[in-house]
């Protein structure tokens, strides 16, 4: 083999390793939606989005119940590496990690990637409001020594009517 033929040999596998490092970036679109885990929107979350692997974060556009970021694959993420979503509603927060597929990056994003938080504090009858009769039933689960984690407003594990007022103060500023 002369000399040519090595280096033929040799600059075609240098360039095979090269080429997929030197890829193109893409757009990728990441939205979904945020819910309580009782079913209802969570109107008005935030979600901050963090990349361990290499220290960046962004904050999401939300609207109503809707979030979306577009990000740039091959810059601020790739394949394998994991996004931490971090979502808030200002009382209730969810953290979630998702590892970035090669199909997703192929697909150009992650779509309908929906984030669930729990229930409201105080929203004991579950409607996704907090109400007069919310507070009625935290009363009344005081007075009976009942235990709940939603009824635990003031997050001291136990009900009481210090639960009550908090519940009734804010429906005193949403009103």
């Amino acid at each position: 083999m002369n000399i040519y033929t090595k280096m033929l040999i040799c600059l075609s596998v240098t360039i095979a390793f090269i080429a997929p490092s030197c890829a193109a970036p893409t757009p990728f679109m990441i939205c979904g939606g945020g819910s309580y885990n009782n079913g209802t929107d969570c109107d008005n979350f935030a979600v901050g989005i963090t990349n361990p692997d290499n220290g960046k974060t962004w904050t999401a556009e939300t609207s109503g119940n809707y979030c979306q970021i577009m990000l740039t694959s091959g810059i601020d993420l790739n394949v394998s590496e994991v996004l931490r979503f971090d979502a808030t509603d200002g009382v209730y927060s969810s953290v979630t990690n998702h590892t970035i597929t090669a199909k997703e990056v192929g697909d150009g994003g992650l779509f309908e990637f929906n984030i669930t938080l729990g229930s409201r504090p105080g929203d004991v009858n579950d409607d996704g409001h907090l109400t007069t009769a919310d507070a009625a039933i935290v009363l009344t689960m005081a007075v009976h020594g009942k235990y709940s984690e939603v009824a635990d407003v003031s997050g001291d594990r136990a009900v009481t009517s210090l639960d009550a007022l908090m519940i009734l103060q804010e429906v005193g500023t949403t009103s």
